[in-house]
């Protein structure tokens, strides 16, 4: 985890770099596109050169846009804490994963491979000793713990809730269609701020939100 939060601000620096000279070859091109305008050549090699400027131009604005989504995605990484994830089961034999922080707005660029790269490493590290429960038909719950202060998203389709069953399936579940995985998404009033997962067999899914909504309601 360290070693990944050190890459990223080396990134951040890099990006940096590159925009400081993306800026110097802009203002390049705008002084010769001013030239040009204001000493318009009749050549037909004049127009080429012109041609060459806007294509330049056109490719630089797609890179600064580009660095600046990583900026933005690093800076994000920067203010938040490194994810800690356990995954456990349950008396009843079902998965549970426990993140400490909520699931990341979908519109947080980059959030989705992140939070992917570390869920696929805490269940790669579990299954080297034990076995993770698999269900032919499965009941997904997401339930996250927050207030309205501390919640990233409001809206339950602008949470990245793909990222679960995407990390989950072939290993928990066959398939994350709708044949194979239902969903149950619960938001809990609680100070404290993580998200809890549960995987269980279709058929306990009315045992599961019995015994939530008693124990949160």
């Amino acid at each position: 985890m360290e070693k990944l939060f050190r890459v990223n601000r080396g990134v951040h620096m890099l990006d940096e770099k590159r925009l400081k000279s993306a800026r110097e070859f802009t203002t390049k091109i705008r002084w010769g596109i001013d030239d040009l305008l204001q000493n318009p050549p009749d050549d037909e090699k004049a127009e080429k050169l012109l041609n060459l400027m806007l294509i330049s131009a056109e490719a630089m604005v797609g890179n600064i846009y580009e660095a600046k989504k990583k900026l933005e995605l690093t800076a994000s990484i920067k203010s938040d804490k490194i994810l800690d994830i356990t995954i456990s089961t349950t008396h009843e034999n079902w998965l549970n994963i426990r993140i400490n922080s909520l699931l990341p707005n979908n519109r947080t660029v980059g959030s989705a491979k992140l939070l992917s790269a570390h869920v696929n490493d805490a269940i790669t590290s579990y299954t080297k000793a034990k076995t993770l429960p698999y269900f032919e038909k499965a009941y997904l719950a997401i339930i996250e713990h927050c207030t309205p202060e501390t919640c990233k998203s409001f809206d339950h389709d602008n949470k990245n809730l793909r990222v679960i069953p995407n990390c989950l399936k072939g290993i928990a579940f066959p398939d994350d269609d709708q044949f194979h995985l239902s969903l149950g998404i619960f938001t809990v009033y609680d100070k404290e701020t993580y998200c809890d997962i549960y995987v269980l067999p279709l058929e306990n899914a009315d045992e599961f939100i019995r015994k939530h909504i008693k124990t949160y309601a």
